[in-house]
């Protein structure tokens, strides 16, 4: 079927008569760039849009789509608001401007018939759906370039959309609760950074697409993301996900608000927020069923880590070398924390965090079995010949456990050459006991016997 469109021109007067009928703030659409209405020392973009009304000047055709008598927003959002609220009075020109810091109620009369008389042209399209007003939207935007999430926006009304939509610009999770401040920008109580650019937004589409390829630590790379889109799940299988989203949000809720305690209520910032999501993630795959036993302690010791990255004075400076040559850990960190589609580097920055702080203090593990990778134990159970390191008995997996020969405070690694495997009865008796001391106590006992 043939897409249907046409030209048409339009005076103000009259786009503000059909206002009622258009979704200016339609889901496709961009956010606006900044929620500050009036500039201080320079326009701001609104202010701009009116200025170049008033000078006469082209603002460029608008693309709407026609739906059963009403009109979608395809393009233009930033326009429409500008022309919309400068006609309700909602802000002033900026001081520069022709004719002062007025209202529209403010300016002469024939100014104002100017303003409503001034001609714009709409592209009015028939009954397009979804996907055609979205790839309609990305291959228009391109005087201010689109970024890859307001690019997934404009796929409009879709489940994941909506979810993803929803649970930020709504708050429907506390992690995303704000205040406006005098500027009508958003202050989020929990974060340390804002949706601007739909950056929020992003953090979590990345969550879902994580959840939607399965459970696991793994890339959310932009065309993956995309990918999710393009299949489109259904209202149960976005459930589903988003079940599993929560989970995270509310650890990262908790965690921010242990820091807010500590930092003056400052929330989380963007690379610390990151780098949790990826260690719990890492961490619900590792051990599964666990609980943390307090989340203060846990994030002093994790931010006293991540800092040694890439807080204001580094101190992991030691060369590292990868696919962007040498640098120190610090510089890799941090590109790290920005990467999203190399599973490599992922992986590497939760690495780095979990080699400076034993994460089995604090946790609670359900089941003792998951203390170490299973790999991991596999891996040294495998050059023990499937022999009890206590008792040289014969040992397999499904009875095995990693315990290390020196702990992790004594400055033990978790590594196969300080791992060494034994039974879960050995591992319950050990207690807090040293492993060594342990073998020695046990065998001397069995010799006595």
């Amino acid at each position: 079927m043939s897409i249907i469109w046409k030209p048409h021109e339009w005076t103000l007067g009259k786009f503000i008569l059909e206002s009622s009928k258009i979704n200016i703030d339609s889901l496709i659409q961009r956010l606006m760039v900044s929620k500050t209405l009036e500039g201080t020392t320079s326009p701001s973009k609104l202010q701009s849009i009116i200025e170049t009304i008033l000078k006469g000047f082209d603002i460029g055709e608008i693309k709407l789509n026609l739906i059963n008598g009403k009109y979608e927003s395809i393009d233009g959002g930033h326009r429409k608001r500008a022309i919309k609220l400068f006609f309700d009075n909602k802000f002033k020109l900026h001081k520069s401007s022709l004719y002062g810091e007025v209202y529209f109620r403010d300016l002469p009369t024939d100014v104002q018939k100017k303003f409503e008389n001034y001609k714009i042209r709409f592209i009015i399209y028939d009954n397009l759906s979804n996907s055609e007003m979205g790839e309609l939207f990305r291959t228009t935007n391109t005087v201010t370039p689109v970024n890859n999430m307001e690019m997934l926006n404009s796929y409009g009304d879709l489940p994941i959309a909506n979810a993803i939509r929803n649970l930020v610009r709504n708050s429907l999770h506390n992690l995303f609760s704000f205040t406006l401040n005098k500027k009508n920008e958003e202050n989020y109580s929990f974060l340390n950074f804002n949706n601007n650019r739909l950056k929020i937004e992003e953090t979590v589409c990345r969550l879902f697409c994580l959840f939607f390829k399965g459970t696991k630590l793994t890339t959310t790379s932009d065309i993956e993301c995309q990918k999710m889109y393009d299949k489109n799940p259904s209202n149960e299988d976005v459930d589903i996900i988003s079940k599993k989203v929560l989970d995270v949000l509310d650890f990262l809720l908790k965690i921010s608000t242990k820091k807010k305690v500590k930092f003056n209520g400052t929330g989380l910032a963007y690379k610390e927020y990151v780098l949790l999501i990826r260690l719990y993630i890492y961490l619900k795959d590792t051990y599964k069923e666990f609980s943390f036993k307090d989340e203060d302690s846990f994030y002093i010791e994790f931010k006293k880590v991540l800092d040694t990255f890439i807080g204001k004075n580094p101190t992991k400076t030691n060369p590292f070398t990868d696919d962007k040559g040498t640098r120190t850990e610090s510089e890799a960190m941090r590109g790290y924390l920005g990467d999203h589609k190399n599973l490599k580097k992922i992986k590497q920055s939760v690495k780095w965090i979990l080699d400076d702080m034993d994460i089995l203090d604090h946790i609670t593990l359900k089941d003792p079995k998951r203390a170490f990778p299973r790999e991991l134990v596999e891996q040294v159970l495998t050059k023990q010949n499937f022999k009890d390191y206590i008792d040289g008995k014969e040992l397999y997996l499904d009875n095995a456990v990693g315990a290390h020969i020196i702990s992790h405070k004594d400055g033990g690694k978790t590594e196969p050459s300080n791992l060494r495997v034994t039974s879960i009865e050995h591992n319950r008796r050990m207690g807090v006991m040293n492993l060594e001391q342990y073998k020695k106590l046990y065998l001397d006992n069995q010799h006595q016997s």
